[in-house]
């Protein structure tokens, strides 16, 4: 049976390892990609089909997660993408963008939730 892959696009990178580090010791069998990017989260999910995608909202100047979300709608309408943001201004653009939940960064219960329907 083929790992589970999961893409987390985060560029804080000390908030990424973290979340890195978090999933792949309660999932096994799984395989984590990591991007700090919009750019390269939108390039890995073009190139590799994920069980989940999870991104954060405020990267890089110019563009966002939401953004981000919209143009990997355009070629990929099925996998679950879910914003991670410490705003929860950013929840409606996430949904108009085409993301299939919102999660704030400090609710960890909520994160293994969807981790749990997802991944297991």
């Amino acid at each position: 049976m083929e790992n589970k892959k999961v893409l987390i696009a985060e560029d804080d990178d000390l908030l990424r390892k973290i979340l890195v580090r978090h999933i792949g010791s309660n999932f096994k069998n799984l395989d984590i990609d990591d991007v700090a990017t919009c750019k390269e989260l939108i390039e890995k999910s073009r190139s590799i089909e994920y069980s989940l995608i999870l991104t954060d909202n405020n990267m890089e100047p110019g563009t966002n997660g939401a953004e981000a979300i919209e143009e990997i709608r355009k070629f990929d309408k099925k996998t679950p993408i879910y914003m991670l943001s410490g705003s929860s201004r950013a929840k409606d653009d996430a949904l108009k963008s085409g993301a299939t939940g919102f999660l704030d960064k400090c609710d960890d219960k909520g994160l293994d939730e969807v981790l749990s329907t997802y991944l297991k």
